[in-house]
């Protein structure tokens, strides 16, 4: 089973994409709190297979406490999400690789499948079967 961690202070995009993840087989740490999420996390980096946070938080931004987390020994990509204009040419995004923007508004369902996607790479690497994504056509039917 895949793991991610969710960081989003919008508390009602936050759980209707935890709800949605949870739904296509995925377990979830949620946080509606940058500050909360890089507490609870530090000792359990290893754990997750992708990060979702997101950019602008009260306290501290997506991308900082991705850092943070990544001193900490966490190696998951991270898709940042953002309806500000970001200059993406930010020399940690690039250098690291591991860091994907992507522009607010967007369609949830769009959001979970590009999840997907990235968590299907996750899994080609592991060299596990992907039969965990049997219910993707439900998701890519509905964007």
């Amino acid at each position: 089973m895949f793991k991610v961690l969710l960081v989003e202070d919008n508390t009602d995009l936050c759980e209707l994409t935890e709800y949605l993840l949870v739904e296509e087989g995925i377990a979830v740490d949620s946080f509606d709190s940058a500050q909360e999420a890089l507490v609870f996390a530090s000792s359990q980096t290893g754990l997750y297979d992708f990060c979702i946070f997101n950019y602008l938080m009260p306290g501290m931004t997506g991308l900082d406490l991705y850092q943070r987390l990544v001193a900490k020994g966490l190696t998951a990509k991270c898709l940042l999400c953002t309806g500000l204009y970001i200059d993406i040419e930010n020399e940690y995004m690039q250098v690291s690789g591991k860091v994907e923007l992507y522009r607010k508004p967007f369609d949830v369902y769009t959001l979970v499948h590009r999840i997907m996607s990235n968590l299907e790479v996750v899994d080609n690497k592991r060299a596990q079967p992907v039969s965990q994504y049997q219910s993707m056509g439900r998701i890519a039917s509905i964007t």
